[in-house]
């Protein structure tokens, strides 16, 4: 297709598509007939699954500027998803200015940037509101977001690019590796650990409810420079949400420890030495272990490192049962009580999320149904 042969189709180019919340919004734009979609990945692998379903797509990668010039050319809207975990701070935020410095050059019309709700400092204990304070320095993921979201505002301000952004909080599903089959996971090879008698909330929202924001946005030009909170109706407690992953593996895999004595026992350099012993895989959280991990990645591909976890497992298996302890994080997750008010994306974008967490975890059912006895009814969750 040419533009001339469709001059009222938005041409959007997504980067990041490759990804979680990529895949599913590049399924659901690719069949909107107002689109004329790029999907833009790193890796000629990945692109082959966009190809096969007629989405024309670009392999590039962003830490390159030319790649990246040459993909902006000629597009009206940018959704920007892309970020890479193995790679440092300032990698992530070099391939991120890439991406702004060619949008800016060809006169893009809307940049949409997909952030994230840890941006602000009260996450996750206080009630949250796009008014609420953020920028205070945190891990290397909270500091990625926070520096794009602030050269984005003062491009907004200067009249340089038109911006909005949308910031989901925990983002779960099929497909999603953190919220989803991480927890699977964990639940099927040990025990995880939960903080007793408390009722922290988990302001959840189903995949299908963030890709919904995202069209919403695509379609709609407001002030530049403006931020909405992508979450859920009704959200449910922690305990709520990993007791039906539990209920529906009909495992027994959880345990409750009152907080107290997890804060004393996961405490310090002692605690730590516990909790890696009872959880190798934790180890992958260090940045040493992430660079070695990531060659590891490079050379064998995601099979490669899901064999070396599997590996590990055995391993310790063999030796004892795997115990999943909360870290210093989790545990204050677990135990915040904080509310993300999703009212200003209700008001300003027309957003009206379709999942409260029963419906949404039936649908996720369906997909580890399919992952997890090889039958096709992994894909029932995603016809929804």
């Amino acid at each position: 297709m040419t533009e001339q042969t469709t001059p009222n189709k938005t041409k959007i180019l997504v980067t990041g598509a490759s990804g979680f919340i990529g895949k599913r919004l590049i399924e659901k734009l690719s069949g909107d007939d107002r689109f004329l979609l790029t999907a833009l990945v790193r890796d000629d692998s990945k692109a082959h699954q966009f190809r096969t379903h007629g989405v024309h797509t670009i392999v590039a990668d962003l830490s390159r500027w030319a790649a990246t010039d040459r993909a902006v050319e000629g597009q009206h809207t940018v959704i920007n998803l892309a970020h890479d975990f193995r790679q440092s701070q300032k990698n992530n935020l070099q391939s991120f200015t890439h991406l702004f410095e060619a949008c800016t050059k060809h006169g893009i019309g809307h940049f949409i940037q997909v952030s994230s709700i840890v941006v602000y400092d009260d996450w996750p204990v206080g009630n949250l509101s796009e008014e609420s304070s953020f920028g205070r320095p945190g891990n290397e993921y909270k500091n990625t977001k926070v520096a794009i979201e602030k050269l984005l505002q003062r491009s907004s301000k200067k009249g340089l690019l038109h911006t909005s952004i949308l910031q989901p909080t925990i983002v779960y599903g099929p497909f999603s590796w953190l919220w989803t089959d991480h927890i699977v996971e964990k639940l099927l090879n040990g025990t995880v650990v939960l903080p007793a008698g408390e009722d922290g909330v988990c302001n959840a929202v189903y995949i299908d409810d963030v890709v919904d924001a995202l069209v919403l946005a695509a379609t709609h030009r407001g002030r530049s420079g403006e931020k909405y909170i992508i979450s859920g109706p009704n959200p449910p407690s922690w305990c709520e949400f990993f007791e039906s992953h539990n209920q529906y593996l009909g495992t027994d895999s959880i345990e409750y420890i009152d907080v107290a004595v997890l804060t004393a026992e996961r405490s310090g350099l002692t605690g730590k030495m516990k909790n890696m012993l009872a959880n190798p895989l934790g180890l992958a959280q260090w940045k040493p272990v992430q660079k070695v991990l990531n060659r590891i990645q490079i050379l064998l591909g995601d099979k490669g490192i899901e064999n070396l976890k599997s590996l590990v497992r055995s391993l310790k298996k063999s030796s004892g049962p795997i115990v999943y302890y909360p870290d210093a994080g989790e545990l204050e997750l677990y135990c915040a009580r904080g509310i993300c008010r999703i009212d200003k994306a209700k008001r300003l974008l027309g957003y009206e999320p379709r999942m409260d967490f029963k419906a949404g975890f039936e649908l996720t059912s369906h997909y580890l149904d399919g992952k997890l006895h090889g039958t096709a009814a992994g894909g029932e969750a995603k016809k929804n």
